[in-house]
């Protein structure tokens, strides 16, 4: 897999200082912005909006809420959160990261001191071995959602202690230093919306970072992930997107130093999520002229 052999250089290609890094940037600024965590956020600054259009309106990166009363002021860098001293624990926010890579977004998140909870997984066993070696306080495991998803996660989101008990899953180690892994199951089972499923199936925010133009069969993967998305949850889609000649040109190049890949226009990806979707907002990541569309959508369930 070509994934397993990009891993170890992964967080250093180029592509992340054009494309990588201000997608990650610009994800959790959506997040900040649109008060999808319910937390009071009294000062974000930071430069995810340095070169990015939100709504076609260049972003100054900044965004400011009242401070409210009886409150207790952390200022960790570059974020202060404000939270109320009697206010009862509320269950975590719970995002996960679809194709997560060497979770790097997931990092990311974690420092920022956003409340919640992660998960992330990626189908190549080498990028989620690089990403546990990271420490992150987040629960990583490899599936494809393409083939064995919903078993994958049913075995790796449980308590790691309760893991060793399951009878299917065949450690694998890469060295001995590294954290372990299991094999992802074979199972037909894809079907993530039975009622009475146990809640650590289901997510507030589901985030979709480059790896959609992977997916062959995108109406399938559309539904899984709207099904993994609790009632009046959201969703975050960035992709490199065709919607000229020279995106094109562009993504042929890059196609062939990793798979091929279906790189959506905006109008295929605004259909495709229809009736399952709602946009309530685009963006665009340009970082440099040379790069080709890379488009953002920010979209609640319906």
């Amino acid at each position: 897999m070509v994934w397993n052999k990009l891993a170890g250089k992964y967080d250093n290609l180029w592509v992340q200082k054009y494309s990588l890094e201000p997608t990650r940037k610009a994800v959790i600024k959506i997040i900040q912005d649109l008060n999808l965590i319910d937390s009071h956020i009294v000062d974000i600054k930071n430069e995810a909006g340095q070169n990015l259009e939100y709504n076609n309106v260049p972003y100054d990166g900044g965004h400011k809420v009242p401070i409210i009363e009886g409150t207790i002021i952390s200022n960790d860098k570059n974020t202060i959160f404000a939270e109320d001293k009697n206010k009862k624990e509320s269950p975590k926010y719970r995002i996960i990261d679809i194709g997560c890579g060497t979770g790097q977004l997931l990092d990311d998140i974690c420092k920022t001191g956003i409340p919640c909870e992660l998960t992330g997984f990626d189908k190549s066993s080498e990028m989620i071995l690089s990403a546990k070696a990271k420490n992150i306080d987040a629960t990583l495991f490899c599936a494809d959602i393409a083939e064995d998803f919903a078993d994958a996660i049913k075995r790796e989101i449980p308590d790691v202690k309760e893991i060793e008990n399951l009878s299917a899953p065949t450690q694998i180690e890469s060295k001995p230093s590294s954290p372990v892994m299991f094999q992802k199951p074979k199972s037909d089972n894809l079907n993530l919306s039975n009622s009475g499923e146990s809640d650590y199936l289901k997510f507030d925010l589901a985030i979709c970072c480059h790896s959609f133009p992977y997916y062959k069969n995108k109406p399938g993967i559309v539904s899984k992930i709207h099904n993994m998305i609790r009632e009046n949850g959201h969703a975050i889609f960035v992709q490199a997107s065709i919607n000229n000649p020279y995106d094109g040109f562009v993504m042929s190049l890059i196609e062939k130093t990793a798979e091929k890949a279906d790189y959506l226009s905006r109008e295929e990806f605004t259909e495709l999520m229809k009736n399952k979707f709602e946009i309530i907002s685009t963006f665009k990541i340009h970082e440099k002229w040379f790069m080709p569309s890379i488009c953002g959508f920010v979209m609640k369930k319906i």
